[in-house]
């Protein structure tokens, strides 16, 4: 049935997970591939439904560099509270950006959204 409607011009659909994959090969340059996968199920994921998938993998890839490739967790774990280990991992999140290629960069104001998954501030 799908492909008799294809077929017919009716357009299909695209379901957010393409669509999200679409934004991501856009934004995310040479992003290994399985950091791209990792970024890319976040940014599926339910609680981002409620924003658009540029804004959606901007906030999962931000948060999975966060966790994967700086100092973040150290951070925590010593002591420091959560704004000042995001102000301190700001600019290793933007170095690990640009030496992927990414089209965007995370801004001081983005850096300390709430929860950069939850896609709201706190």
């Amino acid at each position: 049935m799908k492909q008799q409607q294809i077929s017919q011009g009716k357009p299909h659909r695209q379901t957010r997970k393409q669509r999200i994959r679409e934004v991501a090969n856009h934004l995310l340059g040479s992003t290994p591939k399985f950091d791209r996968q990792e970024i890319e199920a976040k940014a599926a994921a339910s609680h981002l439904r409620h924003i658009g998938e540029a804004a959606a993998i901007k906030l999962a890839a931000a948060s999975y560099i966060r966790h994967c490739y700086t100092s973040y967790d150290d951070l925590l774990h010593e002591g420091y509270d959560r704004d000042s280990a995001r102000f301190y991992t700001l600019s290793a999140i933007n170095e690990q950006l640009t030496q992927w290629n990414c089209k965007f960069r995370v801004s001081a104001e983005e850096n300390m959204l709430g929860g950069a998954t939850s896609g709201r501030p706190r």
